[in-house]
């Protein structure tokens, strides 16, 4: 019952943490496109590009996941209507 209750308070943590990376990769990507350009409080041009490619690897890392999760669960719900 307790592992139960903790491992949904993980799963809304993780939800939040991937919705928020999401929308922060949505406007960094977004962002890169005007004219003044900030990440984190630092100017765009100044912030190291591995700063730069780890947002990006972060952003397309957590579409990819929330898609596997999207597929998987699709899978296991077609799974339990044929059965």
């Amino acid at each position: 019952m307790f592992f139960a209750f903790l491992a949904r308070v993980a799963a809304v943590i993780m939800l939040i943490a991937s919705l928020y990376g999401i929308l922060s990769g949505i406007a960094f990507i977004i962002g890169q496109d005007t004219e003044v350009q900030y990440l984190n409080g630092v100017p765009f041009a100044e912030t190291p590009q591995f700063m730069k490619d780890s947002y990006r690897l972060m952003f397309w890392s957590l579409v990819l996941g929330t898609l596997s999760e999207i597929a998987i669960a699709l899978r296991r719900r077609s799974q339990a209507e044929h059965t």
